[in-house]
């Protein structure tokens, strides 16, 4: 069906190249009348005349190649609508184009959150992983050898170190830090006033007042042969990025790094400069 549409366009277009022919021949100019107004209406006239023999002379055409009038105006019609359906189908095509192309910005914005969840679980994991080793070094740390007479009051320390240390383990940071320093000002001087003061620091940290507990981190260094020396280092380093100064967040981990090379803290301290 369409070989034969395509036929009849060209039928037709062969007939109007011969009517032109026809219809350019030069012909003779009439003489001029008198008078502007009979002039135009005369060119007017001559002019419909010619296009009433052009559409004669191509319906001629036309009937010796024997094509009707009516096949002519369907031929052209389906020109037209192939055009237009040509038109629809690329409009369809653009519209799934841009309709794929947000689908996809719309899974890169979803994976980029997903990321960036992660990252913030696996800070936390860190900071947890620390609070753990942390504590397990305190409930762990034994005191250097003491007269026997001053054993019990040690115990009596103990014991309420212990139970401080559980306010902040259930995230009572407030409460534990009140009571870590009624411990500190009751013996400032043994083998776990170190640790009170590093917890100090660990509870504002928690609590997101990350200057404040840089100045208690920083306090943990005054008391001699602490064990804490190198996690408060870090938890320094960590407080930093928390404030956004990568400086002093690098020089507080390359502290670290240089001063405690034995620590079990260098891997995380690398780690966390790769992220500066």
């Amino acid at each position: 069906m369409m070989k034969k549409y395509l036929f009849l366009s060209f039928v037709i277009i062969i007939g109007v190249y011969f009517i032109g022919c026809a219809a350019s021949r030069p012909k003779k100019t009439a003489p001029q009348k008198k008078g502007g107004v009979n002039e135009v209406m005369e060119i007017q006239s001559k002019k419909e005349k010619q296009k009433a023999k052009n559409t004669a002379e191509e319906d001629e055409v036309l009937k010796l190649l024997g094509i009707t009038p009516e096949e002519k105006k369907k031929a052209e019609a389906t020109d037209t609508t192939s055009v237009v359906a040509e038109q629809k189908q690329l409009k369809a095509k653009i519209a799934q184009l841009e309709q794929e192309l947000n689908s996809k910005n719309s899974e890169v914005g979803q994976l980029q959150t997903e990321m960036k969840a992660k990252e913030n679980k696996l800070k936390k994991l860190e900071d947890m992983l620390i609070s753990l080793k942390s504590n397990q070094q305190s409930s762990s740390y034994g005191e250097s050898a003491r007269p026997t007479k001053a054993q019990p009051a040690r115990s009596t320390f103990k014991a309420k170190y212990e139970k401080v240390l559980q306010l902040y383990e259930k995230r009572q940071y407030k409460t534990a830090i009140q009571k870590f320093r009624q411990l500190l000002q009751e013996n400032p001087n043994t083998s776990l006033s170190d640790n009170c003061q590093y917890w100090i620091g660990e509870s504002y940290y928690s609590l997101g007042q990350y200057n404040q507990a840089i100045v208690e981190f920083e306090k943990v260094f005054t008391f001699p042969n602490s064990n804490k020396e190198d996690a408060a280092q870090l938890k320094i380093g960590m407080s930093y990025m928390k404030l956004g100064n990568k400086k002093r967040a690098a020089d507080a981990f390359n502290t670290l790094i240089e001063r405690y090379p034995k620590s079990e803290y260098i891997p995380l301290a690398k780690r966390l400069l790769n992220r500066l």
